[in-house]
């Protein structure tokens, strides 16, 4: 039986603060926020067991889905962007420009 990840380890703490309103979780900016805080629980976890490679599998598809959301981000909506990438400290995502 697989089981979804149910959010239990990762620190939620500086994620509200991307939050368009109270019950916002679909803007952009706070899903990128809250796989950006998954990722650095999950790289904390893949430092201290090496040999998990299913919880590195599931590092990858978080980083694709964040790479995803950033480049829509980029493209709709820039100010934002820049903003989140500052905020974040991350680097802008590779893409490939030509591709629609």
């Amino acid at each position: 039986m697989i089981h979804a990840y149910k959010g239990r380890g990762t620190d939620l703490s500086g994620v509200d603060a991307f939050r368009r309103h109270k019950g916002d979780t679909g803007s952009s900016e706070f899903q990128i926020a809250r796989l950006s805080a998954r990722v650095t629980q999950l790289t904390a976890h893949l430092n201290e067991h090496k040999k998990d490679y299913a919880s590195r599998r599931g590092l990858y598809a978080v980083l694709a889905l964040r790479r995803r959301l950033l480049v829509y981000l980029e493209r709709t909506d820039f100010p934002k962007f820049q903003k989140i990438l500052q905020d974040l400290h991350l680097k802008p995502p590779k893409h490939n420009k030509t591709r629609r």
